[in-house]
């Protein structure tokens, strides 16, 4: 697992929250999903979430917690484009293949970390 502790949030020491990217990232990649590995949250939203999320699972004693930023679906990305909105983007995936990606994200954190 990869160590993405709470330090950053204002905290000098503390536990580690961690979370088993290096699986995820094997099981989607395995099976052919397309995949990139980030520090980075985002901006806005997602990051106010991701350290939201960091925050509470340290002060709730958590001892698993982790961000990940999904891509748009094609859907999506069409029915943004067609709204005007230009958005940067890189992969979109089908709702297919987006399911089958939060299917295997589950499956590996279940298997992993043992809920």
């Amino acid at each position: 697992p990869v160590d993405i502790g709470p330090r950053g949030l204002g905290r000098a020491s503390g536990p580690s929250i961690i979370a088993p990217f290096v699986d995820i990232s094997r099981a989607l990649r395995d099976a052919s999903l397309p995949m990139v590995r980030s520090d980075d949250a985002g901006d806005y939203l997602c990051n106010m979430l991701f350290y939201n999320l960091m925050h509470n699972a340290g002060t709730l004693g958590l001892r698993h917690a982790g961000f990940i930023h999904a891509p748009y679906t094609t859907t999506q990305m069409q029915r943004l484009t067609a709204a005007g909105h230009a958005l940067p983007h890189g992969a979109t995936l089908s709702e297919a293949d987006f399911l089958r990606g939060v299917k295997l994200i589950l499956q590996v954190c279940a298997s992993k970390l043992a809920i």
